[in-house]
């Protein structure tokens, strides 16, 4: 069926637009929610200038949204991560972190808008798209830099070397336990025989 816009909807079209949708998207999404009519010959006629109306507030929102994709091409979004070898990041950049910084920056865009298809991993500069109206997109730059950067050689070297540590440490406690013993053995004979001698002492 042939519905006339109230509103823009992505991937279906602008504001004051016939489109074809299926009854059911109509009769259970659009039309409840006040976001189309149906495009009867009585509704068009009915409609006329209310759609002329649309149609200059759909003009507007496509040149509200290049105007905001034209602001977005200066925007650089700074992130700082710690790193393997100043490349590869210890966790990943998200889409909810772009849409953080930018609604900082005074932008209301929603998560949905992010268009990020999985995490940004490495250091660098990368490029992302922000779904606007319609096809409208606007492109922000993201730059992470690397904060502490330890390299693959150093990590290995750091975990052998506490591994050797901790083995160290494991000995010298099993030394300092048996010698520990070995002193207790040797303490009991002594102590014996010198109450022997005591009472050797007393009978004399």
């Amino acid at each position: 069926m042939q519905v006339i816009l109230f509103r823009s909807i992505d991937k279906l079209g602008m504001q004051g637009d016939v489109v074809n949708v299926a009854n059911g998207y109509f009769r259970n999404y659009l039309g409840p929610r006040g976001l189309a009519v149906e495009a009867s010959e009585a509704t068009l006629r009915r409609l006329e200038a209310k759609r002329k109306k649309l149609q200059l507030e759909a003009e507007k929102d496509r040149t509200d949204a290049e105007s905001v994709a034209e602001r977005l091409a200066g925007v650089r979004l700074h992130f700082t991560m710690k790193t393997i070898d100043g490349k590869k990041l210890f966790g990943s950049v998200t889409a909810q972190n772009i849409l953080e910084q930018l609604n900082e920056q005074g932008y209301a865009f929603e998560r949905r808008q992010i268009t990020l298809h999985e995490p940004l991993k490495t250091t660098g500069e990368h490029d992302v798209r922000i779904k606007l109206v319609g096809h409208i997109e606007g492109h922000i730059k993201v730059q992470i830099d690397a904060e502490t950067t330890v390299s693959e050689s150093e990590q290995t070297d750091m975990d052998l070397a506490a591994a050797a540590q901790a083995a160290s440490d494991r000995r010298r406690a099993l030394r300092e336990q048996q010698e520990a013993q070995e002193s207790g053995e040797v303490a009991a004979p002594a102590v014996a025989e010198e109450n022997a001698a005591e009472a050797e002492d007393g009978n004399s």
